[in-house]
């Protein structure tokens, strides 16, 4: 059995992380781990502070920082794996939270004249992962998309008005 344990942090930070690290000695053979909210929470602070996407695995002062699949950690706390026996069994997988590829950058997505929702050509709604998906196209490509205007369904009523 590993040796854990679960360290009040308050919210989890690039900061608070590394401040952690370095206050407790952590090692570059233990893991840190996150609850869902945090490690989300995290990407979206890495994405604002250096305008890329987190790199998974990611690494803080040669320290993996995960998230916490078996959702054992509380929000607000971390997890200390030490001396983590299974730790390179997929680091170096490098899969990239990344969202759409390069292909997508002259995308045509259409979108609602009244009230700007992001629709199908006709105008229907769309699936909410496929929505969510044509989203991130417009925030990682805003300048190249071409974003034409139909009638949406989301307000079929209003072009009687």
């Amino acid at each position: 059995m590993q040796n854990t344990s679960i360290e009040y942090i308050g919210k989890p930070s690039i900061r608070t992380l590394r401040d952690f690290i370095l206050d407790n000695s952590i090692s570059e053979n233990d893991t840190v781990l996150l609850n869902q909210i945090d490690f989300d929470e995290l990407a979206l602070e890495y994405r604002d502070d250096y305008k890329e996407n987190l790199v998974v695995p990611y690494y803080l002062l040669t320290v993996l920082i995960k998230e916490d699949e078996m959702n054992s950690t509380p929000v607000g706390r971390i997890k200390v794996v030490k001396h983590d026996s299974e730790r390179f069994a997929g680091d170096y997988n490098n899969i990239k939270i990344s969202g759409p590829s390069e292909s997508y950058a002259y995308d045509i997505i259409y979108r609602c004249g009244w009230c700007g929702n992001v629709v199908d050509f006709d105008g229907r709604e769309l699936e909410d992962s496929t929505k969510k998906f044509k989203i991130s196209i417009l925030e990682k490509f805003s300048r190249t998309v071409k974003q034409p205007s139909v009638n949406g369904e989301c307000c079929k009523h209003r072009h009687n008005q």
